[in-house]
């Protein structure tokens, strides 16, 4: 099955559960946040955190993922700060923490 708009599907979760996993994820692949939230831990402080809209999906280019036992993807996405100015920033997401939403990941296919 192939959308459209973002490439090939080949990683979806939803809630805590990945629904599919088709290969490994990579740099330049697209990730679409669907509201999303995150509950976990960094270093020893807890933290929740809710991204993106049943409107829309906040979409991300991944440039890093960890996978083994992390599964953390780091990505590149438009600052989500109210107010300033249209910037990009680079943050990190640990696909185990995901609680509620969906998470899908898609390999851009070559013209």
């Amino acid at each position: 099955m192939r959308d459209k708009y973002y490439g090939y599907p080949i990683y979806s979760q939803m809630g805590p559960n990945v629904d599919k996993r088709e290969c490994e994820i990579m740099p330049g692949d697209i990730v679409a946040l669907t509201d999303v939230k995150l509950k976990g831990f960094k270093g020893l402080q807890s933290y929740n955190l809710h991204i993106g809209t049943s409107g829309g999906p906040l979409l991300a280019i991944v440039h890093e993922y960890e996978g083994g036992k992390k599964h953390k993807v780091k990505v590149y996405q438009a600052a989500l700060q109210a107010n300033t100015f249209p910037s990009v920033e680079a943050t990190s997401y640990r696909l185990d923490d995901l609680k509620s939403g969906t998470i899908q990941v898609f390999r851009v296919e070559e013209a």
